[in-house]
């Protein structure tokens, strides 16, 4: 998210607020509508952080949490793929025939 943040050239605070940082996204970024309410996502990323705080996850919501990230690093990359800002995979671009 900061990555696609800083692509953007839009400041953000020093944060793990994960709708925050979605919400400084420019209007014609996609990712805010491909991966929804991030709340419970950040809330358990921060709730890891400090033991005191510590929440115990039950199997079904850690798949979703963990199915979660993997929609929002898919919908970053994907658009700053889709800006040039990311390379291929790699062995993708050698797939690719000489000019």
């Amino acid at each position: 998210m900061k990555a696609l943040l800083t692509h953007y050239g839009v400041p953000f605070r020093k944060t793990h607020d994960l709708p925050e940082l979605v919400l400084s996204l420019p209007k014609e970024s996609a990712v805010p509508d491909a991966v929804g309410d991030l709340t419970a996502l950040t809330d358990a990323g921060v709730s890891a952080r400090y033991p005191d705080d510590l929440v115990e996850y039950d199997r079904a919501l850690t798949e979703a949490l963990v199915n979660q990230a993997r929609v929002v690093e898919a919908a970053v990359e994907a658009e700053l793929r889709a800006q040039e800002w990311v390379p291929e995979e790699p062995g993708q671009a050698s797939q690719q025939p000489d000019a």
